[in-house]
């Protein structure tokens, strides 16, 4: 029965576009899940740097290229925490980047390794990377 209606009222315009849509979304998702694929390291801080290894990432950010750092408690679609740790280094050439903490009680830790390092922090509910000029 829907094949059907579909079939007799559905003009030919759409029924192509659809086709095209769905091919699309075939080829579009894998790509998606591969790119926000999270990678396990380990976040070292040392005198001058914060060191972010792993199996096949390597990160190394002195920190005289330290703009700012933002940390975030990340929440779900309705406000509510996800107790996840999320924090964004930006760097003076613009660059970002985001990782989250294994553990969410260790965040206060973290927060407090950062201020050790003399850097910029802050903290944004919903908008992590935008930065707000106040007048």
């Amino acid at each position: 029965m829907v094949f059907s209606y579909y079939n007799l009222v559905v003009p030919e315009t759409l029924k192509v576009l659809s086709s095209y849509s769905f091919l699309g979304f075939i080829f579009v998702v894998p790509l998606y899940y591969k790119v926000r694929r999270h990678k396990p390291g380990i976040l070292t801080f040392e005198e001058e740097r914060i060191l972010i290894k792993g199996q096949k990432i390597y990160i190394d950010t002195p920190k005289s290229r330290i703009e700012k750092i933002y940390c975030n408690d990340l929440k779900n679609i309705f406000g509510k925490p996800k107790r996840i740790f999320q924090s964004v280094i930006k760097n003076k050439e613009g660059l970002h980047t985001s990782f989250r903490l294994k553990d969410y009680e260790t965040g206060g830790e973290f927060i407090d390794k950062l201020e050790t390092l003399n850097v910029v922090l802050a903290g944004y509910e919903n908008e992590m990377v935008i930065d707000h000029d106040e007048e």
